[in-house]
């Protein structure tokens, strides 16, 4: 019998709201109204249940950052569930529905979406005002207009010659 020795798949180098270490500590569960996306900063919005907040997509340069959604592998929800699904890719529902715990790095690294090109040397600005194309919850290296506020602490722990996934660091 043959053994298979090529696959026609490979996996990404990372995917919007992977951790690169599994620290617990570092990480948060909240609750959302709304369906969240992975990898994207949220802001507090009172609070939530079992001593656990209530956060949300950024709306206002007013509202505070309190981390940063983790993705997790969950199984699929919906009509056509067959309870062996795993969702795992960034365009399947890769969010959080609402109701279900949320779980949000606060200290650490993880992977977002940059809208700019980045490195180390950049400052970290978190977009809280949708424009166009570019959604609130993402990150950049400048206000973009009174569209994005200042993170101070967090930096860059990558190099991007253009838009994409940055690896940022919380401290």
């Amino acid at each position: 019998m043959p053994i298979q020795t090529t696959y026609g798949f490979a996996y990404d180098k990372a995917q919007k709201g992977q951790t690169t270490a599994s620290n617990a500590d570092r990480n948060i569960s909240a609750y959302s109204s709304a369906a969240i996306s992975f990898g994207i900063g949220v802001a507090y919005d009172g609070a939530g249940r079992d001593e656990s907040p209530r956060v949300k997509v950024p709306t206002a340069t007013t509202d505070v950052l309190i981390g940063i959604t983790c993705k997790v592998f969950k199984q699929a929800t919906g009509a056509d569930n067959d309870f062996l699904s795993v969702v795992t890719s960034s365009t399947q529902g890769a969010r959080y529905e609402i109701g279900e715990p949320i779980t949000v790095r606060t200290l650490g690294e993880i992977w977002v979406y940059a809208e700019v090109a980045v490195n180390p040397s950049l400052p970290v600005f978190w977009r809280c005002v949708t424009n166009s194309a570019l959604l609130a919850g993402d990150f950049r290296t400048d206000a973009d207009t009174n569209r994005a506020i200042a993170v101070p602490n967090a930096r860059w722990k990558s190099v991007n010659t253009a838009a994409g996934l940055a690896l940022l660091e919380l401290f």
